[in-house]
């Protein structure tokens, strides 16, 4: 996988910061956190230390005793036979840190002394022995990002697209002006092939090795399975078997006309029962990077977060790819030949909630069920200072009453529909194709109030 990713760039931007803390990556498993560091260490430092805390539990001992940074340097050269511990010329990466949280807590140490820049990595972070970690995390002396698979426009440049043809169709997006016949084809059929493999780095190698998506299928369908081992290793079988419920049941609840994950669709408890039982082992799933939330709000009103409701939810796949690959064979058929005929709501919602995700946008969604003001709006985000109702069309028709009546009643910036189809504008609606919610930061107009 070629290192053009995104996230190498707040690497940099992360070096480049004066007396910076150490770096905390976070991410699901696969996403490709290994190779990218290591890439980065090997292009902006003489050495690197490379650890494996799952792999090599010998060095957890390393982290046993006092915390200062010689005395952990002592035990780290003495365990890894290693001498290159050069000041200011050496990356230590402590990679799948979640499994010693001692050596989460030195990230305090190796702030603070500041002769070693220290990036630790780990997938399962936020789940893995998190009540006993939770007093350890070094609160104020890391860096926490969090990266994910391929974005499109990474998935574009994966596949030998041209940077002056991305941004050309970026500037037609900024502008709101129709693509040329040739380039909507184009897009049309990369976020297709997007949409079946996936942005998992090694999904997508296969695919652009092979050219063949049943090769990336098989990745996808390991990827799957490892999640749940993951899930077995670090539960015990109790909580494994709920929280594999949890993971499952994702296709079908998106697949179900109303959306909203309801935990008593899980078995036939009662729906408090059934949100007790369920509700820890839903949180691990989203935790763990394998899936995310998109809340109803009460109200479509800045601050969005001020006016939700955190116990009524949708959740959608970090990857569609993986969703295609734990929902029926017709599923991915039918993104394939495009057959609008097919219940392609569930996958192309997913497909824009991740395209969203991935550009940092929190996701909300706005239903109403009754009186004259009854809609439902598949998302709205705070588009810069603006609010956006979106709403998403997998088939062909683009009838949408609950976006065409959405400022009767309230106060929206932008109406934005997502279809099959060009750029135009409609009754005030801007209309996008699919891909473009991709590039959901070039939509964003500039502020012109004053500066804060």
């Amino acid at each position: 996988m070629s290192p053009s990713l995104k996230i190498y760039d707040k690497l940099m931007e992360w070096k480049s910061q004066k007396d910076h803390n150490c770096l905390l990556v976070k991410g699901q498993r696969q996403v490709g956190k290994t190779y990218i560091i290591k890439k980065f260490a090997e292009d902006n430092y003489e050495h690197l230390v490379y650890m494996d805390l799952s792999q090599q539990k010998s060095l957890h001992q390393a982290f046993q005793g006092d915390l200062d940074v010689d005395t952990i340097l002592k035990g780290l050269k003495l365990f890894l036979d290693q001498k290159d511990f050069v000041p200011h010329k050496t990356l230590i990466f402590i990679d799948e840190i979640q499994a010693c949280p001692r050596a989460r807590e030195s990230l305090k140490s190796f702030s603070i002394d500041g002769r070693f820049d220290v990036i630790g990595s780990g997938s399962l972070l936020d789940v893995i022995n998190r009540r006993k970690a939770e007093a350890l995390v070094p609160v104020g002396y890391e860096e926490p990002i969090t990266m994910y698979g391929l974005d499109f426009e990474e998935f574009l440049w994966a596949r030998g697209t041209p940077e002056d043809i991305i941004e050309e169709i970026r500037r037609y997006i900024r502008t709101r002006k129709p693509l040329s016949g040739a380039y909507l084809e184009a897009m049309n059929e990369a976020f297709r092939d997007y949409t079946l493999v996936g942005g998992m780095p090694k999904a997508v190698s296969r695919y652009l090795e092979t050219n063949d998506y049943t090769a990336a299928g098989a990745i996808l369908d390991q990827i799957v399975e490892s999640s749940v081992d993951d899930i077995k290793k670090y539960n015990d079988d109790v909580d494994a078997l709920k929280i594999e419920h949890c993971f499952r049941a994702i296709p079908s609840q998106l697949s179900q006309s109303n959306k909203r994950f309801m935990f008593s669709r899980l078995d036939d408890d009662r729906p408090r029962t059934a949100s007790r039982k369920y509700s820890d082992s839903l949180l691990w799933v989203i935790k763990a990077g394998l899936a995310s939330p998109c809340i109803q709000l009460n109200t479509p009103e800045i601050p969005l977060i001020s006016h939700c409701d955190q116990e009524l939810f949708r959740v959608y796949m970090s990857d569609t790819g993986m969703l295609l690959h734990m929902m029926d064979v017709n599923a991915r058929r039918a993104v394939y030949m495009g057959d609008t005929g097919f219940n392609m709501g569930a996958v192309t919602e997913n497909i824009i909630a991740e395209c969203l995700m991935k550009s940092g946008y929190a996701r909300y969604y706005y239903k109403k069920n009754k009186g004259p003001d009854m809609m439902e709006i598949d998302f709205v985000i705070e588009l810069g200072p603006q609010l956006a109702a979106i709403e998403v069309k997998s088939g062909k028709t683009r009838e949408a009453p609950s976006i065409n009546k959405i400022d009767r009643f309230h106060k929206v910036d932008r109406s934005i529909m997502f279809c099959k189809g060009n750029i135009s504008e409609e009754n005030g609606i801007e209309m996008y194709p699919l891909f473009a919610a991709a590039f959901m930061k070039d939509m964003e107009e500039e502020w012109d109030g004053p500066a804060l």
